[in-house]
């Protein structure tokens, strides 16, 4: 059995848990912490967990751990995942994996020394369909790509972020780092690597600290094109999110809410309607942190090389760090990959 503990007791670790519950034979959670304690009480309660701390610090020093699970606002990572790597044991980090590229560096360099695994929730390279895809473009079954978009045009109400560390630059990243980082991962994972990008971004609809909006270009090392247009201004209620594929011999549209009439399939992608309905599930579910936790504890019996190892999101977290160097610098920014 693979012994869990979860620091941060926040909406999140409830997917977290309701994953680990469904690989109850693989795993068991020894422990939860909160500095919100009574947080920690209730899902504790909730889902049989015996160990609660205030201080994820004690949980460290206390418990015997296979894989601490970080579920705290983004700007906590860094320091946490390093708090746990430093004390020996294997990390699961909910995305982004961190704020900054040095950081997540840092963290990967620390996990290769100690000979641990580092990992990030970002479970959409995982499911059925984007498998697919990712096999389907490295076969050459969409010929050469030669234009890409992303769209993820959502609604965030005023009351998501009053009180609260949402929309802060230090602890929450905007836009860019908390709800677009799955898609913005996955263009460059299908299309990528990025090479340059030009975006513009503001703050429109919302009392906040990071842009609520932002519109770009990008360039391929492949010479494929491509755009992006990202906002959680919406009025009402979610729009939703859509990814464009065009290569020479096939396209590819996956669209969820509104632009699900937009979708295509090219017709070697089997059971796509299939694979498509998995990719619709809800996240509080579950259904996707479970591939993340089944893709953990094969590389915790031995296999090394996982699409959610931090080293193979690094560069997709320079193109969002990207995204916003041009847009506070007003320039067009040029992804200097070397050393990652």
């Amino acid at each position: 059995m693979i012994g869990v503990g979860i620091i941060g007791a926040g909406r999140i670790a409830r997917a977290h848990l309701n994953a680990l519950n469904e690989l109850s034979d693989t795993y068991r959670v020894v422990s939860i912490g909160d500095i919100a304690i009574e947080r920690a009480e209730a899902l504790a309660k909730e889902y049989g967990i015996e160990a609660v701390y205030k201080d994820y610090r004690d949980m460290l020093a206390g418990e015997e751990l296979d894989l601490v699970s970080v579920t705290l606002p983004n700007g906590l990572h860094y320091s946490t995942g390093k708090a746990v790597l430093n004390k020996g044991f294997n990390l699961l980090m909910e995305k982004p994996f961190t704020l900054k590229v040095e950081d997540t560096k840092e963290l990967v360099r620390i996990a290769e020394n100690k000979h641990l695994f580092a990992g990030v929730v970002l479970q959409k390279r995982l499911t059925p369909l984007y498998r697919e895809i990712k096999r389907a473009i490295e076969n050459g079954k969409f010929g050469k790509v030669f234009l890409s978009h992303l769209e993820l045009k959502w609604n965030r109400p005023d009351a998501y972020f009053d009180n609260s560390w949402r929309g802060t630059e230090s602890m929450d990243g905007g836009l860019i780092f908390n709800q677009a980082i799955h898609d913005i991962d996955l263009i460059d994972y299908f299309v990528g690597p990025v090479k340059t990008i030009f975006a513009y971004g503001g703050i429109f609809t919302h009392r906040i600290e990071t842009e609520d909006t932002v519109v770009g270009v990008y360039k391929t090392e492949n010479r494929g094109i491509g755009s992006f247009e990202l906002t959680i201004g919406v009025n009402e209620k979610n729009m939703g999110d859509v990814i464009e594929i065009f290569g020479e011999k096939e396209k590819l549209i996956v669209g969820h809410g509104e632009f699900e009439r937009l979708n295509h399939f090219p017709p070697f992608l089997q059971d796509s309607e299939e694979m498509f309905a998995f990719d619709k599930n809800p996240t509080l579910s579950g259904k996707g942190h479970k591939l993340v936790y089944e893709e953990v504890a094969r590389v915790l019996k031995g296999h090394r090389d996982s699409p959610i190892d931090a080293r193979n999101v690094l560069h997709s977290s320079l193109v969002a760090e990207a995204m916003k160097k041009a847009i506070i610098e007003d320039r067009e920014i040029e992804i200097d990959a070397e050393g990652i």
